[in-house]
C-alpha cells in the first residue's frame, strides 16, 4: 500500500512539474506576403499569417494592434529586417514580443540591401531564405526534421528549373531592355536576362522638376526604350507624363503578390509574364 502511495505521489509531482507545450494558432507569422509564399512553397501544410499584402506599400505601412496579437499567436515570426519592413523591427522593440524571431537581412550584404532592399524578389535570394526557414522549422518540429530537409531540396530543384526556363524564354526576345521606376527587380531580372537600362529614382516618393522630367524623356527617346517597370504599390503621375511623351509601355508589377499566387514561383511567374508580354510586342 505504501509503495502504491509513493508511486502516486511521484506521478503527481512529475505531472505538475511538466508544463504542457503551448498551442499556437499559427506556425509562423511573417511581415510580408512573399515570405508567406516561400513558407507555403516549402510546406503547404503550415499555418501562416502575413501581416502585409496587397497594394499597400511596405515602405509606408503602419502596424495595427491586431498585428501584435497575430505575432503573439505564432510559434515563429519572420521578417526581412531591411528598410522595407522597418516597422516590423520597431514593433518587436516597442512591444517586447515573447516569440521566436528570425530576421533575414543577415543573409545579404549591406551593399546589396542598400541598393535594393527588396531581397525576396530573386531566385537565388529566395533559396537563401528558404534554407533558413526550412532549418528553423526543422528545429521547432524536430520530429519532422527530415520532412523539412527534403522539402528544401525539392525547392532547390524547382528554383533551378524555373530559372532555366525563364532564361531560355527571355533569351529568345529581340528586345530585353527595360527602365525601372524604382529599384525592386534587379536581382530577378539579372538572373533571367532582362537588362535594366535605367532607373528613374531611388526614392519612390520623389517629386520631379520640369527639367528632370525632360531629361528622363529625352534619354528614353534616345535609347528607344519600350517598357518601364513600376509596381502597383507605386503609381506616380510622372509615369503618365512619360508615357504621353514617349509612347513607352508602363508595366505595373506586384512586389507583394496576392491571393492568386498559389506559391512563390507562381508569384515570380505572374510578374515575369507581364514584362515578357510587353517586350514581345
Amino acid at each position: 500500500m505504501k509503495r502504491f502511495a509513493y508511486l502516486f505521489i511521484f506521478i503527481f509531482i512529475f505531472s505538475c512539474s511538466t508544463k504542457p507545450k503551448k498551442k499556437y494558432e499559427y506556425d509562423v507569422s511573417v511581415s510580408i506576403n512573399p515570405i508567406k509564399l516561400i513558407v507555403k512553397t516549402i510546406s503547404p501544410k503550415l499555418k501562416v499569417k502575413a501581416l502585409l499584402k496587397g497594394a499597400v506599400s511596405p515602405h509606408d505601412y503602419a502596424p495595427l494592434p491586431s498585428d501584435i496579437i497575430d505575432i503573439s499567436k505564432s510559434n515563429l515570426f519572420i521578417y526581412t529586417g531591411t528598410s522595407v519592413d522597418k516597422w516590423a523591427v520597431e514593433l518587436i522593440k516597442k512591444n517586447d514580443l515573447k516569440v521566436k524571431k528570425k530576421s533575414l537581412n543577415s543573409l545579404f550584404s549591406e551593399k546589396d540591401i542598400k541598393k535594393n532592399p527588396h531581397i525576396w524578389i530573386g531566385i537565388e535570394n529566395s533559396l537563401k531564405m528558404a534554407k533558413v526557414i526550412s532549418l528553423s522549422f526543422a528545429e521547432i518540429y524536430p520530429e519532422k526534421r527530415d520532412y523539412y530537409l527534403i522539402a528544401f531540396d525539392t525547392y532547390k530543384k524547382r528554383a533551378q528549373k524555373f530559372n532555366d526556363e525563364w532564361k531560355k524564354k527571355i533569351d529568345a526576345l529581340k528586345e530585353k531592355r527595360v527602365w525601372e521606376y524604382h529599384p525592386a527587380w534587379n536581382y530577378l531580372f539579372k538572373e533571367v536576362g532582362i537588362d535594366i537600362a535605367g532607373t528613374i529614382t531611388v526614392n519612390p516618393h520623389k517629386m520631379f522638376s520640369a527639367k528632370e522630367l525632360k531629361k528622363i524623356i529625352d534619354e528614353i527617346k534616345k535609347e528607344h526604350i519600350k517598357v518601364i517597370v513600376s509596381e502597383i504599390q507605386h503609381k506616380p503621375k510622372i509615369l503618365d507624363a512619360i508615357k504621353k511623351q514617349t509612347g513607352v509601355k508602363i508595366v505595373y508589377l506586384d512586389v507583394l503578390g496576392n491571393d492568386r499566387d498559389k506559391d512563390y514561383f507562381s508569384f515570380l511567374n505572374n510578374n515575369l509574364n507581364k514584362v515578357y508580354e510587353a517586350l514581345k510586342e
